[in-house]
């Protein structure tokens, strides 16, 4: 069997560090935020919505409609 290696995008250094050396001040923030919202884009471009690119928000309403 193989061997499961868990690692973490890191700021310096060849980019990934395995989780057991890494450091929290070391951790590529950036580089996470910019896969969730790729993520993010994908499902919701296949609901058909979209996002405020400035705010970054969406409203619920878009998803259950105006329940009031």
């Amino acid at each position: 069997m193989g061997q499961i290696i868990r690692y973490v995008k890191v700021k310096s250094g060849d980019g990934v560090q395995p989780v057991e050396l890494a450091n929290i001040k070391d951790i590529d923030v950036k580089s996470y935020k910019n896969y969730l919202h790729a993520a993010f884009r994908q499902v919701l471009d296949a609901l058909d919505l979209e996002v405020d690119e400035k705010s970054t928000q969406i409203n619920l309403e878009s998803f259950f409609g105006n329940t009031t």
